[in-house]
C-alpha cells in the first residue's frame, strides 16, 4: 500500500481492510528531484533452469522492438504536466455550502488511509472531477519504517509521478504544498469505473475476452512506459489498476516505486504484495526490479481472467514456498495466445522472463 493512501480513486472505492493488507500487502520544495534511493544494490538474481515460455520470449522480441522504440520516443517527448501550487485557500461555496480548496469544490469522501484521506472534488475551471489525496504531514513524519519516514516515501512518489505522462499511468495533475498548512494535497485523475478487481473479492473473474485484453494491454503499456523511464513500480496488482471509460486501465499507487538510472535496477528487498512476488523476491538477496514487475504483471492478468491467484498458500510463508516450487497450471480453456503471455511473464528465470515491451506485443 502506498505511503499515502490505498488507491481508492474509483466511483465506489474503499480502503482495503487491514486483514487483507497484512496477509497480502504489501520539506521546502521536495518534488523537483528523486529523493535518495534507499533500496540498495546487490548481486544479480540467481538463474534457474530454462522452462516453458522461452519460445514466447524469442518470438516476441523482434516484433516488439520497433513498436517499443516508437512508443518510448513518443513518451519521452511528453511535457511535464503537474502544476505546483504553494498557496492554499479554504472556504465554502456560497450557494451550496460545500467545502472548497482553491478552485476545487468538495463532492464526497472516497476513502481513508493510514496517513490521510481521498476526497472527490470538482474543478471550477474544467468541470472535471478529481481525486485529491489529503495527507497529514505529522502522521507521515511519525511513521518510520526501515530507517526512513513515510513522508520521504510520499516525497519520492510525488517526485516520480511529476515526471510521468502516459495514457496508461494515473496522472498527478497538481500538488498543493502550502508550508503554512499541516496538510498536503495531491490532485489526481479520478477513475470513474473503480479498480480492476476488488481485493476482497478476487474471485470476480472477467474472463478471457476483449475487455480483459484491453486491460492487459494497458497494464503492459503502462509498465513498459515506467521501465523505459527508469522506474520500477514495485506493487503491480489488480487493485492498483484503475478503470476509466471505454474499458481502459491505468497503473496507480507508486508509493513503493523506485527510480534508477540506466539498466541497473537491482533491489534487495521487495516492498510489494506477497501473492504477487516473483520467485527471486521470495528467496531474499538481489533481484531485478523490472523482472519482478513483469512477474507481478503476469499474476495480475491471471487474477483478472481466472478470478484466483496462480500461487497461494494459507500463510505468507507458505505462499513464498508455493511460488518458488509450484509449476504454473493454466485452465484447459485458456487460449494459446494467453498461455504464451502468462508463461512468458511468469517464467521462473528472471533472465528468460518476458519484458514489458515483449508482453505488450503479445497482449
Amino acid at each position: 500500500m502506498s505511503a499515502c493512501c490505498a488507491p481508492c480513486l474509483g466511483a465506489e472505492a474503499h480502503a482495503v481492510p487491514a486483514a487483507v493488507g497484512s496477509a497480502f500487502a504489501a520539506s521546502g520544495k521536495p518534488w523537483d528531484t528523486f529523493p535518495g534511493d534507499e533500496a540498495g544494490h546487490d548481486q544479480a538474481p540467481r538463474q534457474q533452469r530454462v522452462g516453458e515460455g522461452d519460445m514466447a520470449t524469442a518470438t516476441a522480441t523482434a516484433a516488439a522492438t520497433a513498436a517499443a522504440a516508437a512508443r518510448a520516443a513518443e513518451s519521452m517527448a511528453l511535457p511535464t504536466h503537474t502544476v505546483e501550487t504553494w498557496t492554499l485557500n479554504k472556504g465554502r461555496d456560497e450557494g451550496t455550502g460545500r467545502k472548497r480548496i482553491n478552485q476545487y469544490t468538495k463532492l464526497k469522501r472516497l476513502g481513508e488511509g493510514s496517513y490521510g484521506k481521498v476526497v472527490l472534488y470538482q474543478s471550477d475551471d474544467s468541470g472535471e472531477r478529481v481525486a485529491v489525496k489529503v495527507l497529514s504531514r505529522t502522521k507521515l513524519r511519525k511513521a518510520v519504517v526501515g530507517g526512513r519516514t513515510a513522508l520521504s516515501d510520499a516525497m519520492r512518489e510525488v517526485a516520480i509521478m511529476k515526471q510521468l505522462d502516459c495514457p496508461q499511468v494515473l496522472r498527478l495533475t497538481e500538488v498543493i504544498d502550502d508550508l503554512r498548512e499541516e496538510k498536503l494535497y495531491l490532485v489526481l485523475e479520478f477513475a470513474d469505473k473503480g479498480v480492476a478487481m476488488d481485493p476482497v473479492r478476487v474471485d470476480n473473474a472477467i474472463g478471457e475476452g476483449e475487455g480483459a485484453r484491453r486491460i492487459a494491454l494497458d497494464a503492459c503499456l503502462g509498465t513498459e512506459y515506467l521501465h523505459n523511464r527508469g522506474v520500477v513500480h514495485g506493487d503491480i496488482k489488480p487493485d492498483n489498476l484503475l478503470l476509466f471509460g471505454g474499458g481502459h486501465a491505468k497503473l496507480a499507487d507508486l508509493g513503493v516505486s523506485q527510480a534508477f538510472e540506466g539498466a541497473d535496477d537491482r533491489l534487495v528487498r521487495s516492498p510489494g504484495t506477497p501473492a504477487f512476488f516473483a520467485p527471486e523476491c521470495c528467496r531474499g538477496g538481489g533481484y531485478s526490479g523490472r523482472a519482478a514487475d513483469c512477474w507481478a504483471l503476469g499474476v495480475t492478468i491471471f487474477c483478472l481472467v481466472f478470478g484466483r491467484y496462480p500461487f497461494l498458500g494459507r500463510t505468507e510463508s507458505e505462499t513464498y514456498n508455493v511460488i518458488q516450487r509450484a509449476e504454473l497450471m493454466l485452465p484447459a480453456e485458456c487460449s494459446q495466445e494467453l498461455a504464451d503471455l502468462l508463461r512468458g511473464l511468469m517464467h521462473p528465470d528472471p533472465v528468460q522472463r518476458l519484458t514489458a515491451t515483449q508482453a505488450a506485443s503479445l497482449a
